[in-house]
This record gives C-alpha cells, sequence and structure tokens, in this order.
C-alpha cells in the first residue's frame, strides 16, 4: 500500500483507516470573546479574521473550547502558532530547514516549550470540555488546533482534532491583519502609462515624474491621487520585463516593445524604462541594461519617499506563481541556486530547472530548460505563451494532469522528497525549499530598499516607511503554507504590511486564499456587470460576506486585464456603491475621467462597440483593454477633461469631482469603512428598487455623536430621479440584536439631522458641510415615520450641475439636540470682584450630555452683562484668560458646543471682575493693590487691611493683635533699629483661622525698645 505524508499541524502522520476509537471531537472557535459565543464556529477549515493595531497595543480574545469525544482524557491542548510569527525563520530542532517551511514534529512540543514556532497551551477542564482564551496581538497567518492525551499514554503521544472523522478535519486558520487594511483605497497605476504624453518612447511616464506631475502634460500627481480620495497607489509590476518569449506584435512583426509587467526577468531590479534619466533604445535588449536599471531604482526610491511624505502607500505587484522565460538569478538566487559557472545574471532555466514545474506534470518538476511548463497550472483555460510556471512543491490544490485540483480544499502538503520522476512524491529537496525563501525575501528585498529599519527584534515600529502592500498574481497558485510562511517572515519585519491576493476563480479558490490574505482581489467584477437592482447589489455583496466572512474585498469594477463600461456612469454607479460597504474600492487610471469600454449592462463585452480613453488597446480573452505591453498613454481623455482643450467636455469633466466626493467621504468615515452594516428597506419592508441603501454604524447602539452613523444611499439609474413615495420612507427604525435599542443610536426625545459628506463639490466646496433637514427631525418621527430620500439624475445640462447634480448621499447622521448650559464661569484668583494685574482668567464645569457629546465652548467675555466685546470666540477648554486694561470690569458667560457643532443655550453671567493696577492703592489705604491681594485684604475698602488693633502685656509676653484672613499664613517678626537687615521671626508661623489673630512675643518685659510687626509668608 502506498502512503502519502500530510501535512497539518499536528505531526507527521499517515492516513491508512479509521480506527473506530476515534470518536467525534469538537472544536469550536469564538473570535473576539472571552467566553463561549453563539456565533462560535466549528474550527473544521474555518477561517477567523481579525483586525488590530500592534503600537496600539491591541489584543483580541479568541475563545476555544474543545470535546474530544472520548474518555480518559488526562489533558487537553490548543496548539497554534498564533503571534509567533517571529519564529517563521527559526530552526529549533536545528534540521537545518526553517521552521515556517518545515515545522518541527509537533509531538516533539509538549506544553510550556515556548522555542518553536507552533506552541501548546494547557486547556483547563469544564464542563463537557476543555477551553482556554488566547490572545491575537501581533498580525500575521496562523493555523490552529487541538490535541489530547489518554491516561496512561507516554510523553510525546498525542491525538489530534485532525485525527476525528478518519482524519479528514483541517485547521482552523486565524488571520490577524493591520486596521490600516481596512482604510485602504486604491487607484491602480502603470508608470509608464498613467503620465506619459503620447506613445512614443520619449513620451513615456517615469518615477521621476510621478509624484509631482508633468508640466502642461496629465495632471496625475499624488496630490491628485488624494484629491480622490485615495491613499495607496498599486503599482503593475515595475520589474524588468522578458526579452526571450516575449510576445510578437502583430502590426510589425517585432517584439512587444515593452512587453508584459507579468513575465518578469528579474524581482530584485526596477524596469529601466521606468527611469527619466534613461534614453529608450529600439530593441527590448538595449532598454535593459545594468546602468540603467540603477537609475530606475534610485528615482523609484526618491518616489517612494515622496509618497511616504504624502501619506499615500506604495502596493507592488509580483506573481511568485511564474516568471518570464529568461528569468535571472538575481544575487539572492545566486546564493539559492548558482554555481562557480553561474552569477547573478545568469538565467534560471539554464542553472536550476527544477525551479520550474514540468511540461504537462504541475507535480513534477523540470529537469532542464526544455521541459519548463507554461503558467498558470491550470487546465480549464488558456496558458500564458511568455511565462514559466514556478514549482513550490505538491499540496492539495496543485492541478495535475486534467484533474479540477484548483477546487480542493483538503490542505494537505507534501512535504516528502521521493523520486525525482515519480508522480505522487513531493520533491520538496533543498531546491524547492529554496524556491519558497527566494520569493519571501521579495518583500524584505523592498523594504529594506526604500528604507524601511531591519527591525531585527521585530518590533512594532510606528511608521509607514517605504513599502506597505503586495499585490500576489494568481496568489492563488501558491501552497498556503508557503503563504503563511511569506507573510509571517514579512510582518515580523513591517507588523502593518499589507497582502492581496489575486483569486478570480471565487468560491473555494478564493475561500483558501482568505485563509491568509488580507485583500481578496476575486471576480466582483463581473456580477456587478449585471447588478441592476438593490437587491443585486445586495445579493452581490452579502454572497461574499457569507464566502468569505470579515476578509476584505477588492471592490473592483474594473483593472488593467478587464474591459470598461461603455458608459462611464455605469462605473460611477458601482463605486458609489462599493465605497459604502467595507472592503477596499478601487479606481483604475481613467474611470475617474470617463473611461469607455465596451461592457453594457446586464451583459459583459460587447461587440461593435469601440473603446475610449487610451490611445491603444489590445484584445485579451476575448475583451478591449487598454495595451500595457507597448507604449501608451491616457491623452485623450486627459484632453477632454481638461477646459482649454477643443475637445473638453464640462459634463465628463464633472465625473472626478463626484469620484472625489465619494472617495473623500470614505476616508472621512470610519463607520463607511468598517464591517458593521444594515440593508435598509422601505417602511412596507421592500428595497426601493432603485435606491441602494446601507446604514453603516461604528458601533451598534452608540450615540451618532459618540459613534460615527452613515446612512448610505445610491441612485442606481443613471437617467432618473427616484425617490421615496409618501409615507413609505426608508426605515431606520432597526433593532437587529433584539436588546431594545436602536442599533443606530436614535432616540426618542432627541432632534437629528444629516449632512451628505460625499456631496458633489464641483460648483460649491462647502455643500457636504450643510445640514438638509431644514429644522432637523425629531426622534420620534425618525423612528416612526422614516426617513425621507430624493435622489438626482446625471444631468442633461450644463447649468444643472450647480442645481441638481449627480451624487451619492451618504448621510452622516447628527444628533442636534442643543445641549444645556454649562456651570457659570467663575473668575480664577480673584478675590472681592477684583483680580491684581491685566490677565483675567474664568474656569467653568461641563454640562453632562452623554448623547450630543462636548467639542468645546462659545465663550464672549465683555465690559457688560452679556457683552462680547473683549472675547467672542470657541475653545475646547473649560478655562480661559484676557487681558484687559487696568480700572476694566468684566463679565462672562459660556454655552456648551455638542460634537454636532450645535450650540446650547447660554450659562448665566458671571460676578463682575474689576482688574486692578499691582502697583497702585485703589482705595487709599497706604497698602498696593498687590499688597493687599497677599494679604487676602479686600483692596476696594480702606477698612480691609493688615494692621495691628491692640497690643498688651500678660506676665513676660507681649500679646499683639493683627487682622487677619482665615487661611493665610502670618509670622510675628522683631527688630530693635527698623532697618530691613534686623528683623527677626519670633516663634513659628501662624495660620489664621478669623479675622484676627494674637501673636505673642514671650520673656521680653526688661529689654530694651523692640518694633514688632506681623508679614503674610506663603
Amino acid at each position: 500500500m502506498k502512503t502519502t505524508i500530510h501535512r497539518f499541524l499536528a505531526p507527521f502522520f499517515v492516513l491508512v483507516f479509521v480506527d473506530p476509537a476515534f470518536a467525534l471531537s469538537v472544536l469550536k472557535i469564538s473570535p473576539n470573546s472571552t467566553i463561549r459565543a453563539a456565533s462560535e464556529v466549528e474550527a473544521n477549515y474555518t477561517t477567523t479574521h481579525l483586525y488590530i493595531d500592534e503600537v496600539a497595543g491591541d489584543s483580541i480574545p479568541i475563545t476555544i473550547f474543545f470535546d474530544p469525544g472520548t474518555t480518559g482524557v488526562e489533558f487537553a491542548e490548543v496548539f497554534t502558532n498564533l503571534n509567533r510569527r517571529d519564529r517563521a525563520d527559526d530552526d529549533a530542532n536545528a534540521d537545518g530547514i526553517e521552521d515556517g517551511i518545515l515545522p518541527p514534529n509537533g509531538n516533539d512540543i509538549a506544553a510550556g516549550n515556548d522555542a518553536n514556532y507552533f506552541k501548546a497551551h494547557t486547556m483547563q477542564l469544564i464542563s463537557g470540555g476543555y477551553q482556554i482564551t488566547l490572545f491575537a496581538n501581533k498580525t500575521g497567518a496562523y493555523r490552529l488546533t487541538a490535541r489530547y492525551r489518554l491516561n496512561g499514554e507516554s510523553a510525546g503521544t498525542y491525538t489530534y482534532y485532525n485525527n476525528s472523522d478518519g482524519g479528514g478535519k483541517r485547521d482552523h486558520a486565524i488571520v490577524v491583519s493591520p486596521k490600516s487594511a481596512r482604510d485602504i483605497q486604491l487607484y491602480e497605476v502603470n508608470p509608464l502609462t498613467v503620465i506619459s504624453t503620447g506613445t512614443l518612447p520619449s513620451q513615456r511616464g517615469t518615477f521621476a515624474d510621478l509624484a509631482g506631475g508633468v508640466a502642461g502634460g496629465p495632471r496625475f500627481n499624488l496630490d491628485y491621487v488624494k484629491s480622490l480620495g485615495c491613499n495607496m497607489l498599486w503599482f503593475q509590476p515595475i520589474h524588468p520585463n522578458g526579452i526571450d518569449g516575449r510576445q510578437i506584435d502583430s502590426g510589425t512583426g517585432q517584439p512587444l516593445e515593452v512587453g508584459s509587467p507579468y513575465a518578469v526577468k528579474n524581482f530584485f531590479e526596477v524596469m529601466p524604462l521606468m527611469a527619466k534619466g534613461f534614453t529608450a533604445g529600439n530593441s527590448p535588449a538595449t532598454n535593459d541594461t545594468p546602468a540603467a536599471r540603477v537609475q530606475a531604482l534610485a528615482e523609484f526610491q526618491s518616489f517612494s519617499t515622496a509618497a511616504d511624505t504624502a501619506g499615500v502607500g506604495v502596493m507592488l505587484d509580483a506573481p511568485f506563481n511564474h516568471t518570464s522565460y529568461d528569468a535571472e538569478l538575481g544575487t539572492l538566487g545566486q546564493a539559492l541556486f548558482g554555481n562557480a559557472g553561474t552569477n547573478a545574471n545568469s538565467e534560471i532555466r539554464n542553472t536550476e530547472a527544477r525551479f520550474f514545474s514540468r511540461y504537462n506534470a504541475y507535480e513534477l518538476r523540470a529537469s532542464s530548460a526544455g521541459n519548463i511548463a507554461l503558467a498558470p497550472d491550470r487546465n480549464d483555460f488558456g496558458k500564458f505563451a511568455d511565462i514559466f510556471d514556478v514549482f513550490y512543491g505538491r499540496y492539495a490544490a496543485l492541478v495535475s494532469g486534467s484533474t479540477g485540483g484548483h477546487q480542493s480544499e483538503a490542505d494537505w502538503f507534501d512535504n516528502s522528497i521521493g523520486n525525482e520522476n515519480t508522480v505522487g512524491d513531493g520533491h520538496f529537496d533543498v531546491i524547492t525549499r529554496n524556491v519558497w525563501k527566494y520569493f519571501a525575501e521579495y518583500t524584505l528585498h523592498w523594504l529594506t530598499a526604500t528604507g524601511y529599519p531591519a527591525n531585527p527584534t521585530g518590533a512594532a515600529i510606528d511608521s509607514d516607511v517605504g513599502v506597505d502592500a503586495l499585490r500576489a498574481d494568481f496568489g492563488q497558485g501558491l501552497p498556503p503554507q508557503a503563504w503563511e510562511y511569506i507573510i509571517n517572515k514579512t510582518r515580523a519585519r513591517k507588523w502593518n504590511f499589507v497582502f492581496m491576493a489575486e483569486s478570480l476563480d471565487g468560491g473555494a479558490v478564493t475561500y483558501r486564499s482568505g485563509r491568509h490574505f488580507d485583500i481578496l482581489n476575486e471576480n466582483i467584477l463581473y456580477p456587478l456587470h449585471a447588478a441592476q437592482s438593490t437587491a443585486d447589489f445586495r445579493s452581490i455583496y452579502e454572497s461574499r460576506r457569507n464566502a468569505y466572512g470579515q476578509a476584505l474585498v477588492l471592490l473592483n469594477t474594473s483593472s488593467h486585464d478587464e474591459d470598461h463600461y461603455q458608459d462611464p456612469w455605469h462605473a460611477l454607479i458601482r463605486y458609489a456603491a462599493n465605497s459604502s460597504v467595507d472592503g477596499v474600492p478601487l479606481i483604475f487610471p481613467g474611470q475617474e475621467l470617463g473611461l469607455s469600454g465596451t461592457v453594457v449592462p446586464t451583459g459583459d463585452t460587447q461587440v461593435g462597440i469601440t473603446p475610449f480613453g487610451y490611445d491603444r488597446y489590445e484584445t485579451n480573452f476575448g475583451k478591449p483593454i487598454p495595451h500595457f505591453k507597448k507604449y501608451n498613454s491616457l491623452m485623450p481623455l486627459w484632453l477632454m477633461t481638461t477646459p482649454s482643450d477643443p475637445s473638453y467636455s464640462y459634463g465628463l469633466s464633472q465625473l472626478a469631482k463626484v469620484y472625489e466626493g465619494i472617495g473623500q467621504a470614505r476616508q472621512f468615515s470610519s463607520a463607511l469603512r468598517g464591517s458593521n452594516r444594515y440593508f435598509l428597506n422601505l417602511k412596507d419592508n421592500t428595497p426601493h428598487s432603485q435606491i441602494f441603501s446601507v446604514a453603516k454604524f461604528e458601533n451598534r447602539n452608540a450615540a451618532p455623536n459618540q459613534s460615527d452613523v452613515v446612512l448610505a444611499f445610491v441612485n442606481l439609474d443613471r437617467n432618473a430621479n427616484p425617490a421615496t413615495i409618501g409615507t413609505n420612507k426608508f426605515n431606520v427604525n432597526i433593532d437587529a440584536d433584539t436588546n431594545g435599542a436602536n442599533d443606530f443610536g436614535i432616540k426618542p426625545g432627541r432632534t437629528y439631522n444629516v449632512k451628505n459628506i460625499a456631496a458633489y463639490l464641483g460648483t460649491d466646496p462647502t455643500r457636504r458641510n450643510n445640514f438638509l433637514i431644514p429644522v432637523g427631525i425629531s426622534g420620534d418621527d425618525l423612528l416612526g415615520q422614516g426617513l425621507f430620500i430624493s435622489l438626482n439624475r446625471v444631468p442633461t445640462t450644463d447649468g444643472t450641475w450647480a442645481t441638481a447634480p449627480y451624487e451619492a448621499q451618504y448621510l452622516k447622521l447628527y444628533d442636534v439636540t442643543p445641549p444645556p448650559a454649562p456651570a457659570v464661569p467663575m473668575p480664577d484668583l480673584a478675590l472681592f470682584g477684583t483680580v491684581i494685574g491685566n490677565t483675567v482668567t474664568f474656569q467653568w464645569a461641563a454640562a453632562s450630555d452623554p448623547e450630543g457629546g462636548v467639542s468645546g465652548y462659545h465663550l464672549q467675555i465683555g465690559t457688560t452683562t452679556g457683552g462680547s466685546d473683549i472675547f467672542n470666540s470657541q475653545t475646547a477648554n473649560t478655562s480661559q484668560s484676557v487681558n484687559v486694561s487696568f480700572g476694566t470690569t468684566v463679565y462672562a458667560q459660556v454655552r456648551q458646543i455638542n460634537n454636532a457643532s450645535i450650540e446650547g443655550p447660554y450659562s448665566g453671567a458671571s460676578v463682575a471682575v474689576l482688574a486692578l493696577d499691582p502697583v497702585a492703592d485703589q482705595d487709599g489705604d497706604s497698602q498696593s493693590n498687590g499688597s493687599e491681594l497677599t494679604a487676602g485684604t479686600n483692596p476696594l475698602s480702606s477698612e480691609s487691611l493688615l494692621k495691628t488693633t491692640a497690643t498688651s502685656i500678660s506676665g513676660n509676653d507681649i500679646l499683639i493683635t493683627v487682622t487677619t484672613v482665615s487661611g493665610r499664613k502670618y509670622q510675628l517678626e522683631t527688630s530693635t533699629t527698623l532697618t530691613e537687615l534686623s528683623w527677626e521671626n519670633v516663634g513659628d508661623s501662624v495660620t489664621a483661622t478669623g479675622p484676627s489673630t494674637v501673636f505673642t512675643a514671650p520673656n521680653v518685659t526688661g529689654q530694651p525698645k523692640r518694633f514688632y510687626r506681623a508679614r503674610v509668608v506663603p
């Protein structure tokens, strides 16, 4: 019998029969909970997605319950590599292999052993099984299972959850992503094209011009990207393109002048054509020189620095699944695969052909350059004629022969080596393991090249320096275990690095990618082509939530290898709907300018339509797409949206302004970017067919002024003005968790209003700041009657853009109930209605307003009650100082401002406060105002001053009575000469408890004449 070794978290074992002693095990996962939750899921091939900020110290609980399903259990343990990404490159068992590539046998890792990539955690015995709560506090791609030992079994003996049901159960995946992944808004870019001024080599775009733009050319630059609300650029591969095997241009009969960026010749270099300082040659070979690569790298590094400064992230794109025919070893490849007769410029195929898969046998390795397989390892569509498939080992989802292996969810990986030519052996020797190391170094290399610290301790550095993300072209074409290793090695260096997988199949294939990736570049754009009604859009979003859980989906309407809508407003409508739900919205270059393709809803690509926007197009799987294998430009659209150009179209140029409103609104609203959502129906419990409607809320039940709430509405028909009719308004009286509180924090007795944070800003940049309901709406009416909505069509005249523009309505909900008045301002350091000096300070206490919140105060200070001639402004503080002239009397009043910028009533007026000159004597009692301040006496009364009122003799003592102020501290002093330096203390200082204090000078009778005085001391 032939056996196959499979790789789970459990130790390596052979599955050959089902032991009847194994009963059903139950392993339940409750993320975000310290107890078992009603929403717990069975661990078998399920996935938990969590989002954390390591710099903030986030730590999210995961409660695990395990019932081994048998008796006589000595103990149970959870076995996982959660939070242990830093050990992916360890070699704890000294076998010479990084543990992230080949983990040590789990049976050799006992509870308490903290030296391995995986760790066993002892569970507590509870009723019905065992339980433990772990905390996710480091980003990474992790696995989890459970195991137990029976009484009497020897050390190192375990039964794993994976063994139950005949060994069919698989690990639970835990994907811990950086919170910032939820905030990404992408703009795809090809540097050669997006700022190109034409189709000549000399007109191509370069990194040197990408940050600031080209004078007199396209308006694209980093500020342009930010104006659209985008905060990350997704670059098509920036590396040298392959020369051998390059596709032939049918128009010239010569190799395509640029070639495919997805046929990468060297993953660790930058394409010379992207360097402004490089003069393009007349052949592929002359366009790729070592010196030019150095120039291109320098320009890319400068651009990366500029992007960091602008707050725009950089997402690289790399096809780890395949390379060009003539892919070079590079410095790393020479170290891993080279020999004495090769160097960094040597081709991989001629140095170590086993780097690649074998022709017509993807589970075998090539044996020479003559039998390398074309990519991809799929048999359900054609091959790409210019790329070779990379071999990563034998695993469940690897396509072999005519099988549909890419759909497999078996999740095994074959760690065996075996015979080189035997189908079914693993071939996982040092060559294939080095392939993993080679590609795992890619992100680390580019982090170093763009200035990110080495970070040898794996610290959570608060920095966005360097490249920020990777889009993995055909990411589904690698084993899950390889991606886990690559991701964890990267995150050990930069914790907030983001990974996006191209995984276009959907279903089982994309779900597999979702078990380790943050973002899924799947096939949502195809159902979006057909979507017409609110129900269609809801179905698209809900199906992905149900399939991928909290994994983020790329919300794209097109991309570099896809067709575009014939009507650019159809793309805008879908972008508006996409931007209202969680995921990662994408703008393709030119989409915001009016790019026109051949997609006509409800269909896909249609024949007989000519695309417009780029100078050059090619056909890709029957679809016209902007050509990226030749020099190309977007100048037709740049010119059409430039007012000074004869082709200028005012209406089309407004499209970008609508995109800006949507993109900036999403950046502004954490609710829009978050996952909490509820699709809103009308009061009759049906969706409005032409108004897509969703409520987004940061925290369920929280007051809108304390936690972001947005009610989003999108007009799905560019030619209509849909609105709610009569009493059938949108129902916002939602209590999905049935806890008796409105999910959006709406309460009776309060008043609410909305602002459209996605407002069109083309003619009035302040429109999004305006409340839309003239006098607001009561919480009672909002809950009982619903919300009226009316949306505009796309204008048919230029003038209508100023009065009734098309725009998404992302209505941010505000509680506009006027806040209560704060306490009356009290003057600080003022006695008897005065301050000594020209600075008057008022303090006040806030009024409690848990619903409206407190954002600040409006303070008025004037020379009359209710006046404001001295100060009339807002402040976030509860105190304010002003400078006035001596002799000025001032009053203050204050009102509170809530988080919706609504001001409440004024407090009562403060007492009058008179500012006095400290050296003057306001009451003429021979005591300066400053002295009276020190003494605590009234500077406005000549009867209020520090003075001696009586003296008497008691035995040998003299008793001296002085006017005092309760709480002040006084020191009796004596002198025989009255000179200043002759005064001496008599006894200790005394704190007064009343209006007069008797001091004692002891044992002084019969002594020479003495003088006495009392002085106020600190």
